[in-house]
């Protein structure tokens, strides 16, 4: 997982098997509070320390948090877990349809439905993970073209991540701050 200085947390992890990846908001933008209990950053390892998605779903207190989506996946599962301050959202998703998501805190109604049409408008011809790196990695100033915008001097895409499962898993990584250089790190698999 790439860490986060600050808070030894992170929005994108693997241990090769299962993956989590957190998303800012659920479903809809919401009013910030002055503090929460904790960086949403803490919600993946704590994901990791469990035994799995079900006991995660069982025993995680979102309570304190700011409103989040994780989406979670593991082998043949691919569960949405939301948060909106009120009460958890859980929902199995189908594993065989591609999905996209988007930040409510960063994307609007309608920048999602552009994200969401791009995205199904280049699903049109068979894809690869290349493809898909590719895809992300295109910047641009239109929503309706790139996934990449910058929205403004404090607001723009930080780093790339993709992880790849299969008979050798791996996990890339390009920080779009330090560096412009795509890493890739091997997974070794350790079936749970």
């Amino acid at each position: 997982m790439p860490k986060d200085a600050l808070s030894n947390g992170t929005w994108i992890a693997t241990d090769g098997i299962m993956i989590g990846a957190l998303l800012n908001g659920y479903q809809k933008k919401h009013t910030r509070k002055e503090r929460y209990k904790a960086s949403r950053g803490c919600i993946i390892p704590e994901l990791f320390s469990m035994k799995g998605i079900q006991q995660f779903i069982d025993e995680f207190d979102p309570g304190g948090f700011e409103p989040f989506t994780l989406i979670m996946i593991h082998k043949n599962n691919v569960i949405e877990y939301g948060w909106d301050e009120k009460q958890t959202h859980v929902t199995r998703l189908d594993e065989t349809k591609p999905q996209i998501f988007s930040s409510s805190t960063l994307y609007n109604e309608d920048v999602k439905l552009k994200r969401e049409y791009l995205f199904n408008n280049w699903l049109n011809n068979k894809k690869n993970e290349n493809d898909i790196w590719s895809l992300h990695a295109l910047k641009g100033n239109d929503h309706s073209l790139y996934f990449n915008v910058d929205f403004n001097d404090e607001i723009s895409t930080v780093a790339i991540s993709q992880i790849v499962l299969g008979i050798e898993p791996v996990f890339y990584y390009q920080s779009l701050i330090t560096n412009n250089i795509k890493e890739a790190v091997h997974l070794i698999q350790n079936d749970i």
